[in-house]
């Protein structure tokens, strides 16, 4: 027993020493702690030491810093979006008033310095319709259409007689039907011809001629023919007909159909400041049997309706009757809104000629609708940039004004847009 000796406490710890708990200290003390190690200069080799209490309040820094360039962006972003986007409607009901219009007018062929004027168009349509032959007949006809004469030769007018011979290029003749005054320096005129012997050698396409007399004269090569349509008609020989009964039912057809289309081929064709009323077009039909054999049972009957309108300019007889009815109180662009409504009648229709009549006279009745005019493109440029509550004040100094009413999209805007571009104007009548 005394030979085992017993160990110090020295011996038996380890050689290190016991492994103590910290000691506790106080917030205060450890943040005195903490800057004093901050402040220590660091040791070559040894890492850097971060002081646990200045990394939140840095970061907090660093989060408002990110979120008030995140608004600016938002704010900036939202400013140019609304103003890209920015877009005004105002709409303005004008100054109006109904009176009633009765009388007779007299118009002058356009072009005039003063009162009323009119113009004039021409057009051709033309339909086939099938139609069963039961009649059998030897006919001879000639081809015939129209041809334009115009006169480079000389000032003087030139008078062609009836039956004036025309040759074609390839040596066919045609003969003028009706005599016919060509007036001078260019000037032209339309007339029918026919082919000098019957059949289909008079059925020729458009193409130029020269006129017979005046070959070996200066004349001959002064004075230009020409076609720009077909020759038809020319047949010889035994055909098979259409029965009367049978082509008064066609033709009655056709020219309901013709009709019908070259009145809207008409008001289609017109330019939009112009007008025509109903009873101002004149329509005149034709038919004809086309080229048939006597070995088939069924003939094409070909109808062609010619219309010559007087058109009328919106401007000129609206300004007219709006001055007309107020004399007293002349308004540029004072306007009748609803001039189709009105009742037109032609007095004069059956003399009237295309080419020469320089006057017509008419009536017309109904009630006219007076529109005073709105500056809009002035009124645009006056609302631009604007206050939306300032508005009011620039509606109230045009009396042409009746009621305005304006709204402004993004609905958070308080001001017209900059550009008039962006402003719409529309007028409720």
């Amino acid at each position: 027993m005394d030979e085992v000796r017993k160990k110090s406490l020295k011996e038996l710890l380890p050689k290190n020493g016991i492994g103590l708990a910290p000691k506790k200290t106080t917030g205060v003390r450890r943040k005195k702690i903490e800057d004093e190690r901050y402040d220590l200069p660091a040791q070559a080799g040894s890492p850097s030491i971060i002081s646990s209490g200045y990394a939140p309040r840095a970061g907090k820094r660093v989060s408002m810093f990110v979120w008030f360039c995140i608004l600016l962006v938002v704010l900036a972003g939202g400013y140019f979006l609304s103003t890209k986007l920015a877009r005004a409607t105002v709409k303005i009901s004008p100054r109006q008033a109904t009176f009633n219009v009765t009388g007779q007018f007299s118009a002058a062929k356009a072009p005039v310095t003063s009162g009323l004027e009119f113009s004039v168009i021409k057009l051709e349509e033309t339909k086939e319709m099938t139609v069963t032959a039961t009649e059998q007949k030897r006919v001879e006809t000639k081809a015939g259409g129209k041809v334009t004469i115009t006169n480079n030769y000389s000032s003087a007018p030139q008078r062609l007689v009836a039956s004036t011979r025309l040759s074609a290029p390839d040596g066919a003749i045609f003969r003028l039907i009706d005599s016919v005054t060509v007036p001078g320096s260019g000037g032209q005129v339309t007339v029918l011809v026919t082919a000098d012997i019957a059949g289909k050698a008079g059925n020729i396409a458009p193409t130029s001629f020269k006129i017979v007399g005046f070959k070996g004269t200066a004349k001959y090569d002064k004075f230009a023919v020409s076609s720009d349509k077909d020759f038809t008609g020319g047949q010889s020989g035994l055909v098979n007909l259409i029965s009367e009964s049978e082509r008064k039912k066609a033709e009655a057809s056709l020219q309901a159909d013709l009709k019908i289309a070259i009145s809207k081929k008409a008001k289609l064709q017109i330019p939009a400041d112009y007008i025509i009323f109903d009873d101002g077009m004149i329509f005149d039909f034709t038919s004809r049997q086309k080229e048939n054999v006597a070995s088939s049972s069924e003939a094409v009957l070909e109808g062609q309706m010619s219309l010559i309108a007087v058109l009328f300019k919106s401007s000129n007889l609206s300004g007219y009757l709006a001055l007309r009815q107020n004399p007293d109180e002349p308004v540029e662009g004072l306007k009748v809104a609803n001039l189709t409504d009105l009742q037109f009648q032609w007095l004069d229709k059956e003399k009237f000629d295309a080419d020469r009549s320089k006057t017509i006279n008419f009536k017309l009745t109904g009630n006219a609708k007076l529109i005073w005019p709105i500056k809009t493109e002035e009124i645009k440029s006056k609302l631009a940039g604007l206050s939306f509550t300032e508005s009011d004040t620039v509606f109230k100094s045009y009396p042409n004004i009746y009621r305005a009413e304006a709204s402004i999209s993004p609905f958070w805007l308080k001001s017209f847009p900059l550009q008039t571009e962006k402003i719409n104007v529309e007028l409720i009548n």
